[in-house]
C-alpha cells in the first residue's frame, strides 16, 4: 500500500509498510533548526507548528549543525564557514557560550554521549576527514583513527560504548556505514552496497537505525534497519528529490529529516502512522534536531 503527500509542490511516495508501532510524539515537542534571518545564519529552536521560535545564536559567523543533549539544556554546534569550523556549547537556559575547540582545521558536526559528558565530531586535517572525541568541556580531545579517508558523522549508540559513522574508506563513490568499539578500537563495516548510505543514526533503544541512502536509485532516500542487520534495510521513502539528516524521536516514534531542492529545503516528520508532515520553518540546509525541553523565556527571542 503507497500513499502520495506533497512535499515542496511534488509527491512523494510513502512506504507504509516501514512505519514504526511506538505513539507519535507530541507535536509541542521543540526542533532546532538553522535559518537565515537579518543576514545571519544563526540557530533557533521552535515548536513545530510554528507557533513560537526562539533565537538560540545570534552571531555574525555562520552557525550550523546543532545537536541537543538529551536532557536539553545544553545545545553542541558549529560556527564559522566551511573549512573555518570550531565547536561551540551553548547553556539553553543562560544562552552562554562556550568555545570547545580552537585548531587550524575544521571541526564539525558534533555529536552527545548519551550521558552527556562526550562529544564525537569531524576534524578536516589536510583533506582527511577524521573522528574524534572529546569530554564536553572541550579536554582530551583526541583522533580517534586516522584511516586517510573521510569517516564523517558520527554519533553514539544508547548505550554509550559505540558510535556509528559513514565513511568514504571503501573507495571512490562508495559510501559505507561503520560502528566502532570505543574501549577496543574494534570497527565493523554494516553495510556491503555499490552506492552510498550516509549519515546513520540509532533509534533510543538502539534497536533500528535510519540512514540516507541512494542505494534504490535516485535522489538520497530515507532507509531503517535493525541495528544488527543493515543488510535488511527498507526504504521508508521514495521521492524526486534528496532526503538527509533523518534524526529519530526522544521515544522513537517519528523522525525528523531535511528534503526537497537545495534552494527550497524544508524540515518534515515522518509519524509512526505513515503520515509525513510539512514543519512550517524556513531553515538553512545545515542540521536540524528535536530537542526535548525548551530554553528559557525572555533573551533572543525575535
Amino acid at each position: 500500500m503507497r500513499r502520495s503527500i506533497g512535499i515542496m509542490s511534488a509527491a512523494i511516495t510513502l512506504s507504509l509498510a516501514a512505519c514504526v508501532t511506538a505513539p507519535t510524539i507530541p507535536a509541542d515537542t521543540p526542533v532546532a533548526f538553522v535559518a537565515v534571518e537579518d543576514g545571519n545564519q544563526d540557530i533557533f529552536i521552535g515548536a513545530q507548528d510554528g507557533s513560537w521560535r526562539r533565537r538560540i545564536t545570534n552571531d555574525a559567523a555562520i552557525d550550523r549543525f546543532p545537536r541537543c543533549s538529551e536532557d536539553g539544556r545544553r545545545m553542541v554546534f558549529v560556527r564559522g564557514s566551511e573549512g573555518q569550523g570550531e565547536i561551540y556549547v551553548v547553556d539553553l537556559r543562560t544562552l552562554v557560550e562556550t568555545r570547545l575547540t580552537t585548531n587550524d582545521w575544521e571541526d564539525y558536526t558534533p555529536s552527545w554521549s548519551p550521558n552527556g559528558d562526550r562529544i564525537v565530531f569531524t576534524r578536516a586535517i589536510n583533506g582527511d576527514d577524521r573522528l574524534a572525541l572529546m569530554d564536553a568541556d572541550g579536554d582530551n580531545a583526541a583522533d580517534l583513527a586516522p584511516h586517510g579517508a573521510r569517516d564523517v558523522m558520527a554519533s553514539f549508540a544508547p548505550n554509550g560504548e559505540s558510535i556509528v559513522f559513514h565513511s568514504y574508506r571503501d573507495g571512490a563513490g562508495n559510501v559505507e556505514i561503520y560502528s566502532r568499539q570505543l574501549s577496543t578500537g574494534v570497527e565493523t563495516r554494516l553495510t556491503d552496497d555499490p552506492n552510498r548510505d550516509y549519515e546513520v543514526s540509532y533509534s533510543p533503544d538502539g534497536r533500528r537505525v535510519v540512514f540516507s541512502s541512494n542505494r534504490a536509485g535516485g535522489p538520497w532516500q530515507l532507509h531503517e534497519a535493525p541495528a544488527d542487520a543493515l543488510g535488511e534495510a527498507r526504504l521508508l521513502l521514495e521521492t524526486p528529490y534528496h532526503v538527509w539528516g533523518p534524526r529519530y524521536a526522544p521515544n522513537g516514534a517519528s523522525i525528523l529529516f531535511n528534503g526537497g531542492p537545495s534552494d527550497r529545503a524544508r524540515l518534515f516528520v515522518l509519524e509512526a502512522s505513515g503520515a509525513v508532515r510539512e514543519l512550517p520553518m524556513a531553515i538553512h540546509l545545515a542540521g536540524a534536531d528535536w530537542c526535548p525541553v525548551a530554553p528559557a523565556r525572555g533573551e533572543r527571542q525575535p
